[in-house]
């Protein structure tokens, strides 16, 4: 019967190391296949996942202009801005190729944080359990029952 309880137990502990194990292979892959395409969007071998599309940051130059009346005799001589005119200050490439790089990033961290947690499960149960007590000198006291 002991013998049956002993290999039931080692069973049981081997199963738990086994995951252990798997468990810490998993989040390894994760975090370096992470770690992969991180590399490949910063060397631009990869594009990041779009998004965003948002569209260029222009600006209105007329709007700093003051308007006014040009008199009749001086039509010729001064012209009123045109209100056509827009300036680009931000392109939509620039905007759209930084912001989406920041969340793919963000995304990445989040992901690497995952895989870092499942290896650590990993270690936990592969880590050996070891109890050690210590008898007090009240424990010595304690008189025992008859």
């Amino acid at each position: 019967m002991l013998v049956k309880r002993s290999l039931i137990y080692y069973h049981t502990y081997m199963i738990e190391k086994v995951v252990g194990w798997i468990l810490i292979g998993l989040g390894l892959i994760i975090i370096l296949g992470t770690v992969y395409n991180f590399y490949g969007v910063m060397t631009r071998k990869f594009q990041p996942v779009q998004f965003f599309d948002f569209p260029a940051v222009n600006m209105d130059p007329s709007a700093f202009i003051p308007q006014y009346d040009v008199p009749e005799h001086l039509q010729g001589v001064i012209q009123k801005p045109s209100t056509d005119q827009k300036v680009e200050l931000i392109s939509a490439d620039m905007l759209n190729q930084s912001s989406n790089l920041f969340v793919h990033l963000f995304f990445l961290g989040f992901i690497v944080n995952v895989g870092f947690k499942i290896a650590q499960l990993g270690t936990y149960l592969t880590r050996p359990i070891v109890v050690k007590l210590r008898e007090t000198k009240d424990a010595k006291k304690v008189p025992q029952p008859l």
